[in-house]
């Protein structure tokens, strides 16, 4: 977020500039922290500046708590709270009110395709509401990291550096569109595309990859089965 709270308060979000009260789509117990730098209180649906759009777990205003208990927890608490995402963004799209989205993903790689902020930016656009994207495959993030590369360690050359993600359409697309390498991790969001279960390192067949990869005008340079922090 401090890449979101920086370009947010400078104006390279123009925009958003100036606007200080959100209504938030959130992911649970770690929302304040993570808005510390955005935003000091939040507003409703009736009467906040913009929507940020940052989980699909909570709907945060100034009418909720910021306890954990309030995050969906099962499928159908996910529902009806998406049912309430739908109930707000119809509130705020006939205010006029802007949409940022932190991460693009549509659907976690959880086993059970659950709803990732994309979903609510799609959902928003297809109400009339303005939504500007952040995460990958938009070129914020991307641009960032390489600042953030070339002054911490002198890397100026972005063929040097590796994307790594589970999405062909953010991650790889990304990756592709900023200059850089890329490796796709199969056992993530493709998973069911491949044959494979998510999460537990099943390697696809040549046959189910092509197929994949067939979908896109673009192809990640490496392809791992599997990635997990040690």
């Amino acid at each position: 977020v401090g890449m979101v709270g920086e370009k947010t308060r400078t104006g390279c979000f123009a925009d958003f500039k100036g606007l200080e009260t959100p209504l938030l789509f959130g992911n649970g117990d770690d929302d304040d922290e993570y808005m510390r730098e955005v935003a000091s209180s939040y507003g409703t649906a009736s009467s906040a500046d913009y929507i940020f759009a940052r989980g699909t777990f909570r709907l945060r205003d100034r009418d909720s708590e910021a306890s954990d208990e309030q995050a969906a927890q099962t499928p159908e608490q996910q529902q009806r709270l998406m049912d309430e995402f739908r109930d707000a963004m119809s509130v705020a799209s006939k205010r006029g009110l802007k949409m940022l989205v932190s991460n693009p993903d549509l659907v976690r790689p959880d086993g059970k395709d659950s709803p990732m902020p994309g979903q609510l930016g799609a959902t928003y656009s297809s109400m009339g509401g303005d939504v500007t994207y952040v995460g990958k495959p938009h070129n914020y993030i991307y641009d960032h990291a390489l600042e953030v590369l070339r002054k911490e360690f002198g890397v100026t050359d972005p063929s040097r550096v590796c994307g790594i993600g589970d999405v062909m359409y953010t991650d790889i697309l990304g990756a592709r569109d900023a200059g850089m390498e890329s490796v796709l991790i199969a056992d993530g969001v493709h998973a069911s595309e491949l044959g494979i279960d998510q999460g537990l390192g099943s390697k696809p067949t040549h046959d189910s990859l092509r197929a994949l990869l067939d979908q896109y005008d673009y192809k990640p340079t490496h392809i791992a089965k599997h990635f997990q922090w040690e």
